[in-house]
């Protein structure tokens, strides 16, 4: 005879339930999820994580930081985890502690185009046009269709420009600053 009683959901499969919900952008739905599965398993290191992202999209970047540092003590050398702690730093503005944060993600995941988009928000950020502009070149690269980082390198490269425009409208004394520099090579 076979049983009626269902068994409760274990703390992994209502990761998986918020997750959907989350990649669809419906964060508030996913929020109680994530919850129900740190009471299931207060160290699921995915939940921690994902209600961490949750915390710091509804701006509370103290309480992201937390549970997502705890997430990191039980997986530490998982990117996406490194990666939302470094933009969680940045929003606080410590950008230093983020940039550490975000070059540790890149450097587990140097193929992970988010991690170098990341790490050139920051540098730009940081006023660090040129090597914004190399993290953003290698995003694109990496995914040729990242939006967010064709409008980095854009910015970037705007950035580097910036000593130019005290030139004005002068174009023509550009072009000579230019094929002088190049002329010395």
């Amino acid at each position: 005879m076979e049983s009626d009683i269902k068994t409760a959901p274990t703390a992994a499969q209502l990761v998986q339930q918020g997750l959907a919900l989350h990649q669809k952008g419906r964060v508030l739905e996913a929020e109680p999820f994530y919850r129900q599965a740190l009471t299931v398993d207060e160290n699921e290191p995915d939940a921690l994580h994902l209600f961490g992202v949750v915390l710091s999209q509804k701006g509370n970047q103290g309480e992201a930081e937390t549970l997502i540092q705890r997430a990191l003590v039980l997986q530490p050398h998982n990117t996406a985890y490194h990666n939302s702690l470094g933009r969680v730093r940045l929003l606080q503005g410590r950008m230093e502690e983020g940039v550490i944060s975000l070059e540790e993600a890149m450097l587990l995941a140097p193929q992970n185009p988010e991690a170098h988009f990341n790490l050139g928000e920051a540098l730009l950020a940081q006023n660090h046009p040129e090597q914004a502009e190399l993290r953003y070149r290698r995003a694109l690269e990496l995914k040729p269709t990242h939006a967010s980082a064709a409008f980095g390198l854009s910015n970037s490269q705007y950035e580097v420009c910036r000593p130019l425009r005290s030139f004005g409208t002068n174009f023509r004394a550009v072009f000579r600053c230019f094929a002088a520099a190049f002329a010395a090579r």
